[in-house]
């Protein structure tokens, strides 16, 4: 019977083990600290042992393209003040 987390912390989403994965690979796979998935993922008792269908608590990862603004700049600040060319912008 695959184990559930009651809800994950904010900044983490769900993750599904899949055949084959271990902690350490799932968090060499995101970039980040196998301590962050071990301590956000009580429901696991022995992070060594994972099986597929087990749910776990991963950061979330965002890729964010050039410029993506996540509040409101005041006043509008245009694309090209902020650093950003299009890519059909000449010199």
């Amino acid at each position: 019977m695959a184990r559930v987390p009651d809800q994950c912390p904010p900044g983490f989403t769900r993750y599904t083990v899949i055949r084959g994965d271990t902690i350490f690979l799932i968090a060499r796979r995101l970039g980040v600290d196998i301590g962050l998935i071990i301590a956000n993922n009580p429901h696991i008792p022995n992070p060594a042992l994972i099986f597929p269908g087990d749910i776990l608590c991963v950061p979330a990862t965002i890729t964010l393209p050039c410029c993506t603004v996540l509040r409101t700049l005041t006043p509008p600040v245009s694309a090209t003040a902020l650093g950003c060319i299009s890519p059909t912008t000449t010199n």
